[in-house]
């Protein structure tokens, strides 16, 4: 599969491999359980790209560059107001990959405790 030019979207890429495994956005949807309207979405611009764990997946089953997509899909965080208005790219993609993390159970109650009392202490 080819690599997209610089300019291509997040959501743009993930269109165009989807149409070239000729895939619905149904069976994308059900492939990465969502909604096949989140995979709409998605592909317009209008949500946040893919939490990683679901970026992965799209990456393994469609067999295409998961680099390339996080790179997109972070660039395109950026560019986004969510999750937070005013912050810096690094706070948004800190918030993305946690958000990830939490989704995908990664982060252990021991380790929430730890990660509450670190931002607690740097919001003093």
């Amino acid at each position: 599969m080819g690599k997209a030019s610089a300019s291509v979207e997040f959501g743009e890429r993930i269109r165009q491999i989807r149409l070239e495994n000729r895939a619905t956005q149904q069976e994308v949807g059900k492939a990465l359980g969502v909604a096949h309207s989140y995979i709409s979405g998605v592909e317009l611009g209008v949500l946040a790209p893919f939490l990683p764990h679901r970026l992965r997946r799209f990456a393994s089953h469609f067999e295409c560059d998961f680099d390339e997509l996080q790179a997109l899909a972070i660039q395109q965080q950026r560019s986004l107001k969510i999750p937070l208005k005013n912050q810096t790219p690094e706070v948004n993609q800190a918030i993305y990959m946690l958000a990830g993390a939490v989704e995908s159970q990664k982060i252990k109650a021991d380790d929430g405790r730890k990660l509450l009392a670190y931002v607690k202490r740097l919001t003093r």
